[in-house]
């Protein structure tokens, strides 16, 4: 279970980095494909790239900020497991990703600068977890287009499965 920042972080580094080493195992033909409609490997990293680049965004405003632009948390904070659940109980009711998350065609050229962009996001969203205090993780909270109001922790683990979810996609994809 995970829980603390050290854990965050932990998996944060193993969970980005296969998802690295993945991408980079695949030749042209595999990074490109696209199967029933199902995003190619280069659009689920633009799609993580795009669901990261605006939490490193809001993460760079004053934390004072935070409860009069997004309120505070009026509700016990989730768990890992119980947000994991969440998401996938949101899935499964057919959420999807919103127009500004959908990627555009990645070619196989472009592989190489995208994974440069995923790993300084990595580095990026580290520099502000190790900024951020337990209390500031526990109780400032931020909008997911899925979940509703999330704790920073909360947004934290989302970003963790996420990044699983989307390595789990592709690598279903190609044993298949």
């Amino acid at each position: 279970m995970i829980q603390s920042k050290i854990e965050i972080k932990e998996a944060f580094e193993i969970n980005f980095q296969s998802l690295v080493n993945f991408i980079e195992s695949l030749d042209k033909k595999s990074f490109e494909a696209n199967q029933n409609g199902k995003w190619s490997a280069g659009q689920q990293l633009e799609h993580l790239i795009k669901s990261v680049r605006p939490l490193n965004q809001v993460l760079l405003l004053p934390r004072l900020l935070y409860p009069l632009i997004f309120g505070k948390m009026k509700r016990i904070e989730r768990t890992y497991e119980e947000l994991f659940e969440k998401y996938h109980e949101k899935l499964n009711e057919g959420g999807v990703a919103s127009s500004s998350y959908i990627p555009s065609v990645v070619k196989f050229e472009e592989r190489k600068q995208k994974l440069k962009q995923f790993n300084l996001h990595l580095a990026k969203l580290v520099n502000h977890l190790n900024a951020l205090s337990e209390k500031q993780l526990d109780t400032l909270i931020l909008p997911h287009p899925l979940l509703g109001k999330i704790s920073l922790q909360e947004m934290m683990f989302f970003t963790i499965f996420h990044t699983e979810h989307h390595l789990n996609l592709l690598q279903t994809k190609v044993s298949d």
